[in-house]
Formats: structure tokens, C-alpha cells, sequence
């Protein structure tokens, strides 16, 4: 199936992610926006889907109810709340259709059900859907496996006020990543979370011992670079069959 091709459902549209996913899919030519699913469909829906749309008259189909759709759409990419995160993702898999996750304050319970349902459909998964965000992961991963086993590590998150979850997925994709590569297993990683204005996304983490400190910092501008992301995630995903994947697979497939 070529670009041209893929049909894009979105959840959680009206979100602050989900407004800039419509808005970087409508700009494409080379994808097609066919669903966006709403928590409540009423007429101030579609007077916010008007104003998204900025004249460019495409028809978009609003629901509630993803079943109505789910013929319609080859990929959902999803950005809302866990519970509809979940419902959404056992309708893929009751319908065999591809889904890209980037809903935060997911539960290790959750999270054993996405790894489970990846075994028969393909689903994309991510706590960031940043480059930059990315490539940090992977400095943690070298600077982790050659620090000293005593090392002091803090992470030092901030989000805007109205985040929920706390810390921040990225921050505990951090962490499980260090774990993994320190020495010393019994050494944990502290986190300090700030919740403030309108900050979209920093992370500062520290390696501290009793001579040095090394220091890696990640600030988001905007939401674009989740929002990019997270498309090319979706026709990234088109092509597998089923699987669990993450950015680290597609940034080096």
C-alpha cells in the first residue's frame, strides 16, 4: 500500500496533541485524515473541527464511537486518556487494525495487555515521539553502562500545569533505560517534577559523583515534533504485520 493510500484515524483530537496531529495531516498530501474520535460529538465539535480544517474544505468524519469507523481508517493514532486508550486498542485487535499509541499514564497492567495484543496486530508504542527525545535515550544508554557503580542520577522533569501524570513517561522511559545499563543494580534514580504555565516538554538528567557531573537536557519548542512523529510512526507501522515497536525501530530500521 503506498502513502497516497493510508487513511489516518485520530483519537483524543481535540486534545493538544490531537489538534496539531489533524493540522500536520491536513497539510499533507501524501496521507488521508478520514476519522477524528471525540469523547462527546456535539455542534461546538464541529465548529473546532471548522476552525482546524482553515478552509481547506477536506471532509473529515467526527465520532464518538470508533466502531461506526472502523472499517474506514487502516491505522489509528492514539493520544487520550488510558481508559479509552484500552477500549480502542481491543477494538484493533477485534478488527485487525494497526494503532499507534502515544497516550501517557499508562499502568503495567496496560502495558502486559499492548505487549500481549502485538502479537497479532501491529502496534506502535512510544512515552515520546521526539528525534531529539531519542537520541537522548541512547547517550543514556552509554553514559549508564560506563558510570561509576556509586553515581548519583537525578531526572528533572517539567511539564505544564495541567499534566496528569507524574513523572512523565519519557521520564520513566529514562529510568528503565539506565536501570538496565548501570552497574550497580542497586543504585535508583530520583525524580523531581514540575508542574508549571505552559511548558511542553523538558528534561534534564544528571550523572553527579564526588568529581564530576555530566548533565543532558532536552527542551521541546513546540508540539509539532510529537506531532511529525507520530505520522511517520503511522506509515511507518503500515507495513508490519503485527509486533510491538518503538521510535528506536524506526529511527534505525
Amino acid at each position: 500500500m503506498s502513502k497516497e493510500n493510508i487513511r489516518i484515524a485520530v483519537s483524543g483530537a481535540l486534545g493538544k496533541m490531537g489538534k496539531i496531529i489533524l493540522k500536520e495531516i491536513i497539510n499533507r498530501n501524501d496521507i488521508i485524515l478520514i476519522t477524528a474520535i471525540v469523547k462527546k460529538k456535539s455542534k461546538d465539535t464541529e465548529i473546532e473541527f471548522n476552525k482546524i480544517n482553515n478552509a481547506k474544505n477536506i471532509e473529515i468524519h467526527i465520532t464518538d464511537s470508533i466502531e461506526e469507523e472502523i472499517n474506514n481508517f487502516d491505522v489509528l493514532i492514539e493520544f487520550s486518556t488510558p481508559e479509552c486508550t484500552m477500549n480502542h486498542l481491543k477494538l484493533c485487535k477485534k478488527y485487525n487494525k494497526k494503532i499507534v499509541i502515544g497516550t501517557t499514564g499508562l499502568k503495567l497492567e496496560e502495558k502486559k495487555i499492548i505487549k500481549k495484543y502485538s502479537k497479532e496486530i501491529g502496534i506502535f508504542y512510544a512515552s515520546n515521539f521526539s528525534i531529539g527525545i531519542n537520541i537522548v535515550m541512547n547517550l543514556l544508554k552509554q553514559v549508564s553502562k560506563n558510570s561509576n557503580p556509586n553515581i548519583d542520577i537525578q531526572i528533572i522533569e517539567s511539564h505544564h500545569k495541567s499534566k496528569i501524570d507524574s513523572p512523565s513517561g519519557t521520564a520513566l522511559s529514562m529510568e528503565e533505560i539506565i536501570s538496565k545499563n548501570l552497574k550497580n543494580k542497586k543504585n535508583k534514580v530520583k525524580f523531581y517534577s514540575i508542574r508549571a504555565g505552559n511548558i511542553i516538554g523538558e528534561h534534564k538528567i544528571m550523572f553527579i559523583d564526588n568529581n564530576e557531573t555530566i548533565e543532558i537536557i532536552h527542551k521541546a519548542h513546540n508540539r509539532n515534533i510529537f506531532a511529525k512523529g507520530a505520522i511517520e510512526a503511522a506509515i511507518w507501522l503500515l507495513k508490519k504485520q503485527q509486533g510491538l515497536f518503538n521510535m528506536n525501530n524506526m529511527i534505525t530500521s
